[in-house]
């Protein structure tokens, strides 16, 4: 059960990057980078949440 919720949570959050991303992209005020950067660090601690899960079933 963890492990698809933790897939679904990862699915979810890189189909919000993909779409968000050509936008995002074109940002460049250093705002928008500071927003950029610490999206990027969720997703990546997402993506580490979801590797926890898989290794713990």
């Amino acid at each position: 059960m963890k492990k698809l919720r933790a897939n679904k949570i990862l699915r979810d959050a890189l189909e919000i990057w993909e779409e968000y991303w050509p936008h995002i992209n074109k940002l460049s005020s250093p705002y928008d980078r500071y927003l950029i950067r610490h999206l990027d660090i969720g997703l990546r601690y997402i993506a580490e949440l979801v590797e926890s899960a898989k290794n713990s079933d």
